[in-house]
């Protein structure tokens, strides 16, 4: 069950067969949303940064791009 106000996920499972919803979800339409502690993205093309988040998250920011640094990825936001 989420209980937040924002998230984001894979567009296939946007239903509401698929969620039990207490509070209004809002899809943001990001490719990597935190919200609180909850980190969520859009599916398995998001994969490295969303690992990159929660790395950012428990290591900071220098932790993270010395993780990215090696990946063989196009620019991206985190």
């Amino acid at each position: 069950m989420i209980e937040t106000s924002h998230c984001e996920s894979y567009a296939a499972s946007l239903t509401r067969d698929r969620f039990a919803m207490r509070a209004v979800l809002s899809v943001v339409g990001e490719r990597v949303i935190v919200d609180g502690n909850l980190t969520t993205s859009r599916g398995p093309g998001t994969a490295f940064e969303w690992a990159l988040s929660l790395v950012k998250q428990l290591y900071g920011q220098e932790k993270m791009e010395a993780v990215a640094g090696p990946m063989v990825m196009y620019p991206y936001k985190v």
